[in-house]
């Protein structure tokens, strides 16, 4: 189904590529320009419509993936590392941030170099310039790959502010800032320089009215500025557009138009009301995205609602051959396995669920207690008969069951015998293949 949604930028795009000349009121500055299509417009771009076919119901990791591997992170100085809201991995470095504990610098093999700083609401990293940006509750402080402090104060005001995914640093000089929507926001994105001052400003044209307070959900799952390669991309939460942000200019690089997206007057931060949102979500199977970019492949996450963990589902788009693959996650007891994400079918080991990604790399953050205890022994579970009131407690693995080769799955059986449960988490890191 077709999104009824309005686009970011009254942004909409119709069975032709002839509409996206319909494009926008929204490419303005703080001095009101408006932004001609040139401005806006990219002669590439990929649309799936919702009539797009999908070639395949099922996703494994062997379709889209060249080689997996594991990096069990490194102790922290007696800091632990629980959930990890982000991970940016460059060509030396890996960077681990949770919202509570600070945001973390690690080697490529996952030895621990530096705490970069504490309690944080979000960061990004420019790798040629060797500089974190990190985003607090109103300010941005930049850092060198050392640890030093660059710039101490980047000022935010009140409505400029987010988490997790919302700064990515343009250059040196220039910054942008997705801002959260609660209705009143003036601006959904912004550029700013590092004395704070704002050089363009992208209107919020989802302005609301709501009779109950606005409820924002902050999690990981947000994912509105994020890096590709050398590109900055844009993607306005329960939006079908994924945008490129070149320079001070927003171009359409991928539309989506499968997966129907919660309307703004039942979303969240409109009603209020987490309970209405998510009975909503789930009767009309209504879904949040997000985009995760490679050369080759796009893969889009799509979530009931997110105010609640829920099954993640998957769109893989293939740029090379045009294949739609879409998986659909479903809760199946009878099989007596609980394997859901995508299929392991590399090395045997747990599902893949990526929730990151750099350059091209697909990245899963796995607490290590839960690591083992999915892997060594799978799960128990009640399993309810609907037709009755009787419920049993029934195992269920979770681990594959598929591995081409013994020494494949030696090594996440190494990896079992080198944790404890008591580590800081294991990421797990695809390279995908790449366009031949």
């Amino acid at each position: 189904m077709r999104s009824d949604t309005r686009y970011f930028f009254k942004f909409s795009v119709t069975r032709s590529l002839a509409g996206l000349f319909l494009l926008l009121a929204g490419c303005a500055n703080t001095q009101n320009h408006t932004a001609t299509v040139s401005e806006c417009m990219e002669d590439s771009l990929i649309v799936l419509e919702d009539d797009y076919p999908a070639v395949s119901d099922t996703i494994s990791v062997s379709r889209f993936v060249d080689s997996l591997f594991y990096i069990p992170l490194g102790a922290t100085n007696g800091d632990k590392i629980d959930e990890v809201q982000k991970v940016m991995m460059t060509g030396r470095y890996i960077f681990v941030h949770n919202v509570m504990e600070g945001l973390y610098m690690f080697t490529r093999e996952g030895a621990f170099l530096r705490k970069i700083t504490g309690e944080c609401w979000g960061f990004d990293v420019q790798e040629a310039a060797e500089r974190i940006y990190v985003a607090c509750r109103n300010r941005i402080q930049v850092y060198d790959f050392s640890g030093n402090i660059i710039h101490a104060r980047i000022p935010l005001d009140e409505e400029t502010t987010g988490i997790g995914n919302f700064i990515a640093a343009i250059d040196t000089g220039k910054i942008a800032v997705s801002v959260w929507n609660r209705g009143v926001e003036t601006n959904r994105l912004v550029i700013m320089k590092t004395d704070g001052s704002i050089v363009r400003a992208f209107p919020n044209h989802e302005k609301f009215r709501s009779l109950r307070t606005p409820v924002v959900s902050a999690s990981r799952f947000h994912r509105t500025l994020f890096r590709y390669h050398d590109e900055i991309h844009y993607h306005p939460y329960y939006s079908d557009t994924l945008f490129s942000l070149s320079g001070e200019r927003l171009e359409p690089v991928f539309v989506e138009h499968k997966i129907f997206k919660v309307p703004q007057a039942h979303r969240l931060e409109y009603l209020g009301d987490e309970q209405a949102f998510g009975s909503y979500c789930i009767e009309n199977s209504a879904y949040a995205t997000r985009f995760l970019e490679t050369s080759r492949f796009m893969l889009v996450i799509y979530n009931v609602g997110r105010i609640f963990r829920t099954l993640p589902n998957y769109l893989l788009y293939d740029k090379q051959t045009a294949e739609l693959y879409n998986y659909r996650q479903y809760m199946i007891f009878k099989n007596g396995r609980y394997h859901f994400g995508l299929f392991n079918d590399y090395d045997g080991g747990l599902p893949f669920n990526p929730e990151f990604t750099s350059g091209e790399y697909l990245i899963e953050a796995c607490n290590a207690a839960r690591f083992i205890r999915d892997y060594t022994n799978g799960r128990e579970m009640m399993n309810c008969n609907k037709d009755s009131t009787v419920c049993t407690i029934q195992h269920y693995d979770i681990r594959s069951d598929r591995y081409p080769t013994p020494a494949r799955k030696e090594v996440p059986e190494h990896l079992i015998r080198q944790i404890t449960a008591n580590d800081n988490p294991v990421l797990i890191v695809a390279k995908l293949k790449r366009k031949e």
